[in-house]
């Protein structure tokens, strides 16, 4: 088994994580009734705030991610404050999931060239997915929140005897 020593900086800064959350939120927005967390409850946002901050030993892309998260949520922020007249992070939930589903079809206007926009969604959502349900130790899936919500369980040493 690989095992890497335990990540507790950060890249992303306060505001960053707050972007993140945003998109991530309106990937994974979560159900109260079914008592589904949102991709932010989940440690979504924390996985990839720890997962940018390792070396491209860990994961060959992780250079690019780093390059590619603060251009995009910066292109991201300025379209947001054009298009619904305020910061990226101040969007609600059915404004960001305006804006990731213009991401996916490659029509937010006004974005720099250098985001590829079906480039970016695609990572956004995977990095969403895999941070709701990777295994707790890369940051995400906060106490097997999505895990125990899928319906699977943990092994107790009752299980075992």
């Amino acid at each position: 088994m690989w095992s890497l020593p335990e990540q507790t900086t950060g890249f992303l800064s306060p505001e960053q994580k707050a972007q993140v959350a945003v998109l991530f939120n309106a990937l994974q927005p979560g159900d109260v009734v079914r008592k589904v967390p949102n991709a932010e409850q989940a440690g979504a946002v924390n996985y990839i705030d720890l997962l940018l901050a390792r070396s491209e030993d860990v994961f060959a892309d992780i250079g690019k991610w780093k390059a590619l998260y603060p251009l995009a949520l910066d292109e991201l922020n300025k379209n947001a404050v054009v298009q619904f007249s305020k910061n990226l992070e101040g969007l609600n939930n059915e404004e960001a999931s305006k804006l990731i589903q213009q991401l996916e079809t490659n029509s937010v206007p006004g974005l720099a060239a250098a985001v590829k926009q079906p480039e970016l969604f695609d990572t956004l959502r995977r990095h969403c997915i895999q941070g709701c349900f990777c295994d707790p130790r890369w940051g995400g899936n906060i106490n097997n929140s999505m895990w125990k919500w899928y319906g699977y369980q943990e092994e107790t040493k009752e299980s075992k005897k």
